[in-house]
């Protein structure tokens, strides 16, 4: 595993618009920049299938 500094974290959820009878799926993402710039993607997180409000 490689260890990463970076001077920037981007987190987003995103919620996928799938019909189903227990909800929708929510997906995290983190994107990281690095000192020279380079944006890279850091990991993905499921949260499975949540209640739409």
């Amino acid at each position: 595993m490689h260890l990463a500094q970076y001077c920037s974290l981007w987190v987003d959820g995103i919620h996928f618009n799938l019909r189903h009878d227990e909800g929708r799926l929510c997906v995290l993402v983190v994107m990281g920049a690095t000192e020279d710039g380079i944006n890279q993607f850091v990991t993905t997180k499921s949260s499975g299938m949540n209640r739409s409000s």
